[in-house]
Formats: structure tokens, C-alpha cells, sequence
């Protein structure tokens, strides 16, 4: 989950700009390329998840209906990357170095995020630093619903949906407000 939003929003990043010769010379709806990334990130995402789901039937683990909802928490995260990757495409136009910075970022980012560590092994003191981290909801909702075989918590549902549909706002209003910039910095 955090390869796809990682690679999804990095190749989101450089869509504006590896595409500025094209952009340049005819009319294309912009936010066309920076959703094409991700959508090609989440393909790479679903054939990512074959191969997950062949594992875990050749480990046998126990199977529960509710792998079936696993779009959910993957639709959530998509609409986040989405929201998030042009945000930053809209950003890299003018920031050239950002795509540099964006991978350190990112780094950081994962380590911050419980993913090859339990969240139970964090000291209570600084758990909230890993509750403010958004890719934690997606994660654990993801882990709760196709590994522990429960629908997850109303809560991280919501949260999820909030940050999601939040990032996606943001990302749009601020692609929109700067995309008529682009062609005066490519």
C-alpha cells in the first residue's frame, strides 16, 4: 500500500513537467497526466495484490469473507494519492527541486508509518506522532480487513474517507488555481 501511494504520487509529481513539450503545443485537459500516473500505479497495484493473494493461499492462512472488501481501503487510498499527487505535480512546476526532496520525504515517511514494526512497540508517548500520519489509517484498515478478517473500525473508516476526500479537494482547487502558471515555467 505504501509502494503504490509512494510511486503513485511520484510519478504524479513529474507528470506536468516530463509531459511539457506536449502541454506546450495543443490543449490537453492537464490534470489528465498527473491521473494517469496514478492509475497506472494502481494497476501496478493490482497485479502487486495477485501475487499477495497467491502467497497467502500457498501459506493457508485463514480466509474470511471480509478479504473480499479489500477495494475499500484501496480506493480510499487512491483517491488520497490522487488528491496528494496533484498537489504536488501542480507544486513541481515551479519547484523544480521538489522531486529531489520528494524521496527523502518519502523515506521518512515510511519508517514513520508501521509497516515492518507493530504500532504496539511505540511508547505511548509518541504514538500520536504515528496517529498523525495518514498512511497509518489506510494501512491498518487494510491489514484489519484481508489479514484479521474484520470490516475495521467505523472510526478509521471515517478518517480515511475524510482525509481522502480532503486531500482531493485540496489537490484540485490547488491544480486549478495554478495550471494556467504551468506553461510560462516548462
Amino acid at each position: 500500500m505504501f509502494d503504490f501511494f509512494s510511486e503513485s504520487t511520484s510519478s504524479a509529481m513529474r507528470a506536468i513537467n516530463g509531459n511539457a513539450a506536449l502541454i506546450r503545443k495543443i490543449y490537453v485537459p492537464r490534470y489528465l497526466f498527473p491521473l494517469s500516473k496514478s492509475i497506472f500505479s494502481l494497476i501496478n497495484l493490482a497485479f502487486t495484490l495477485i501475487i499477495l493473494f497467491v502467497i497467502m493461499m500457498v501459506s493457508n492462512i485463514d480466509w474470511s469473507w471480509t478479504v473480499l472488501l479489500f477495494p475499500i481501503p484501496i480506493i480510499y487510498l487512491f483517491v488520497f494519492a490522487v488528491g496528494f499527487g496533484l498537489l504536488l505535480s501542480a507544486y513541481a512546476v515551479f519547484f523544480k527541486d521538489l522531486n529531489h526532496l520528494y524521496g527523502v520525504v518519502t523515506t521518512a515517511w515510511m519508517y514513520l508509518t508501521p509497516i515492518i514494526y507493530p504500532i504496539d512497540i511505540i511508547p505511548d508517548k509518541y504514538r500520536a506522532i504515528i496517529e498523525a500520519n495518514p498512511m497509518y489509517y489506510y494501512i491498518s484498515l487494510f491489514r484489519d480487513i484481508v489479514l484479521n478478517g474484520n470490516f475495521g473500525d467505523l472510526n478509521t473508516h471515517l478518517i480515511c474517507m475524510g482525509v481522502s476526500l480532503l486531500s482531493l479537494a485540496l489537490g484540485l482547487f490547488v491544480f486549478q488555481k495554478k495550471q494556467n502558471d504551468f506553461i510560462l515555467y516548462l
